[in-house]
């Protein structure tokens, strides 16, 4: 059952969240206008861009499962690092991107398991 209810928080994260964050960004601060690393220089301040929700909902779902015991905190790490890598090598999203994200991520980790996750 817990492990049922983690894999849903991350899900309704990835879905739905995830979607709001960037819906409201765009909205306040113009991020129609900014393209993927791999279409725009790195350091251009354009190409900070939305944090990575990818490695947001990883991060989440690694450290409610390292939290509630299911994985060890080196699994819980290798899995962040692994997203991180493919986003980052595949030039989906910067590095800026990548530990916005992680931040974020345990962020609501922290909320999550605060409200009895």
């Amino acid at each position: 059952m817990i492990l049922m209810n983690i894999l849903l928080i991350s899900l309704i994260h990835l879905l739905l969240i995830n979607r709001l964050e960037k819906i409201i960004s765009k909205s306040l601060f113009n991020f129609s206008t900014i393209k993927r690393p791999n279409s725009c220089n790195i350091f251009d301040v354009k190409c900070v861009g939305m944090p990575s929700g990818h490695a947001e909902s990883i991060t989440i779902l690694a450290l409610l499962l390292y939290y509630k015991n299911y994985i060890s905190f080196s699994t819980a790490m290798l899995l962040i690092l692994i997203v991180s890598y493919q986003r980052i090598s595949s030039k989906m999203h910067s590095i800026n991107q990548i530990l916005v994200g992680i931040l974020l991520g345990i962020l609501y980790s922290f909320i999550y398991i605060k409200f009895g996750i």
